[in-house]
């Protein structure tokens, strides 16, 4: 992927600095708004990860969460499951 094909990040609407909290929050955002890009994930990365000031077990909610998902994707549907067995 080239600079040109990433989405621009947008810079903070006023002449003051951007605040870590600030462009956490945009970064979020933004990665919620491209296609192709696993908004679960995401949705835990911005709820634990990427907030200003992160609680002190952080990494161990996103770790738990991310492998919560991972368990319920591997999980095949009830309906896949009769079909496998034929």
């Amino acid at each position: 992927m080239t600079d040109q094909d990433e989405p621009a990040m947008p810079a903070a609407s006023s002449g003051e600095p951007e605040t870590p909290e600030i462009f956490l929050k945009t970064l979020a955002a933004t990665l919620k708004n491209i296609e192709g890009i696993d908004k679960d994930l995401v949705e835990i990365l911005a709820t634990d990860i990427l907030v200003g000031t992160p609680a002190k077990d952080a990494s161990a909610r996103a770790q738990a969460a991310i492998a919560k998902l991972a368990r319920t994707r591997a999980m095949p549907a009830k309906g896949e499951q009769a079909d496998a067995d034929g």
